[in-house]
This record gives structure tokens, sequence and C-alpha cells, in this order.
């Protein structure tokens, strides 16, 4: 006969043999996908350093940046006009900055709010521009009075902009601050400056985050007003070196105002270090009296705080 009858047997055992090879193969490839696809765990910051040494590090690398600071700048975002209207912001422009507050931004808009805006400062007085549309005005003020509590308010300050760069050493003890008291979570040294307010009251005034691991620069900038809420806030990204070899600086900087519900963000790009003479400086950073003419509404914002004068006694 033909037929064997141990053949169907005989495939039936051979194909359960089969089965526990191709199931360890199975579970051999599967476990070298999985082992692939494990991301490596984070890197572990080193201890904290003594707060000298973070100190240190962040105005090692500002400190090279002492001469001026260029660069073109993207603004993206939006803000609050004076009847709490929001407004799209998009504008681009060159950005000059000179220790230790000369600051230049001139801004051309694309669209949303009027047609560009200049903001500026120098040792002593402050300025912005909203140049063309129905927000066209000149608004300014000395830095004599900033510190008044109905002048704090002032749109864009260019101090708390020249803040926002991350490219000043820390403050120290200066400017009415005590020295920093230090936190330490896993990813930040945080570093909190107190002031005395007027009435006596220690206050927060400010707060850096400090990267714990490289570059071990500035992350985020919290700055406060007088009732401690967050009048600032900027969170620093993209540090690269200038010129390859040079200072790193931030190429991203996320700016928001929680009160005012705005928020701005910056990219900068074909930054570079300049050595200006004190002419071209003074040039450049003076304050626009030609830009003041183009303007219809003209605003001092502090002329209320200034000394009134007197006519002199007659001989």
């Amino acid at each position: 006969m033909n037929a064997t009858p141990h053949s169907g047997p005989r495939c039936s055992s051979r194909r359960r043999s089969c089965a526990p090879q191709h199931a360890c193969a199975l579970a051999a490839v599967t476990a070298v996908v999985l082992a692939a696809c494990v991301p490596e765990p984070p890197t572990l910051a080193p201890p904290p350093a003594p707060l000298a040494h973070v100190v240190a590090r962040v105005n090692a690398n500002n400190e090279r940046i002492d001469v001026v600071y260029a660069a073109h700048c993207a603004l993206a975002g939006v803000l609050t006009d004076e009847g709490g209207r929001a407004r799209r912001v998009d504008m681009q422009g060159p950005l000059r900055y000179a220790r230790p507050r000369q600051f230049y931004l001139d801004l051309k808009a694309f669209g949303g709010i009027a047609g560009g805006a200049t903001i500026g400062s120098n040792a002593e007085r402050y300025w912005l521009a909203i140049n063309g549309g129905e927000l066209d005005k000149f608004i300014w003020g000395k830095y004599e009075h900033l510190d008044e509590a109905d002048v704090r308010e002032f749109p864009l300050r260019p101090d708390l902009l020249i803040e926002a760069l991350g490219v000043n050493p820390l403050p120290g003890a200066r400017g009415g601050l005590l020295e920093p008291v230090r936190r330490s979570s896993s990813d930040y040294d945080e570093l909190i400056y107190l002031r005395f307010s007027e009435d006596g009251r220690l206050v927060i005034d400010r707060e850096y985050y400090i990267d714990r691991r490289p570059p071990f620069l500035i992350r985020r900038i919290v700055l406060r007003d007088a009732a401690g809420a967050e009048a600032m806030v900027a969170r620093l990204g993209d540090y690269k070196p200038i010129g390859g070899d040079g200072p790193l600086t931030a190429k991203t900087i996320e700016l928001s105002w929680p009160e005012q519900q705005a928020m701005l963000e910056l990219k900068l790009w074909a930054r570079k270090l300049i050595k200006w003479d004190p002419p071209r400086r003074e040039k450049v950073f003076s304050f626009p009296s030609k830009l003041i003419a183009s303007h219809d509404r003209v605003t001092q914002i502090d002329a209320h705080h200034d000394e009134p004068t007197t006519a002199p006694a007659n001989p």
C-alpha cells in the first residue's frame, strides 16, 4: 500500500517541535528591538557647586561681552494696548546693546501693531516709539525716576529687555539688592535676590535659574513687582558661541508679562561683537530728537516727578 499510516503524525510532531524554536527566535528579536528603543537615562547633574563658583561661571562668560553686542532680532507674540486689547506683534530689525544700559532696537512690522517700533535707552533716559498707525506715539522717561510706583509700568521697558538677554554679569549686592540666597534643584541653581521695601519689609526682587549642567548659564529670569508678583519672566534657550569661540548667548528668548497676559518670543541671529569708538556709540544710543519730532503724541511718563524749576530772582 502506498499510504503511510504514520506520515500525518510525523508532520504534526515536526510542527510542534518547530513552534518553540520560532517562539524563541521571536523573543530574541523583540528583545533586541526593545533594547534599541529604550532611551538613555538623563545625565545626572554634578553635585551642587559652591555659590561663588555658580556666579563666577556665569560672570566669566558674560564679562567677555565687553563691547557692543549686535544681532538681528525677530519678535513675535501678543501685547496689550492702553485699552486692554490684545494686539498681535510680528516685527524684526537690528538690536544693539552696550553696558550698562545702552540699548537700541529698531523694529519693522510684518503686520499687526502699527508700522513698527523703536525701543531705546542710554545712561539717563529710555524711550519707546510706535511708528505709524492708530497707536502712533512716543513715550519716554528718566532712569532716576524708574523706581517710582506709577512709572514702573512703562511698556516694554528697555532695562527689562536688557536683563532678559542674559548677557550681563549677575548683579551681586548692588542697586539695593542683597547677596543672593541659593536654592538647588535637580536641574537648576536658583539664585534669589532680596531687597528691603520702602516700609522695611524684606521682599523678593528677582530670581535667576542657572543650569546645573553645561553650559552652566542662565535659563530663566523672574523679575517681581513691589507686591511680589511676577512682573516679567524670561526663558532663555539655544545657547551658541558668538563667532565660533566667543562668549555664549541665547538665540531664543521667551518673554511673558503674566499680569498683562502678554507674551513675546525673540529669535536672534547674525550675532556679533563690535568695537565702536565713543563718538559712534554716542550717535547710535543718543536720545532721538528727530524721531520725537515725527510724532504728534509725545509723553514724558515721569514728568510729574521732575523737580519744579523756578525762575532766577531779579538781581
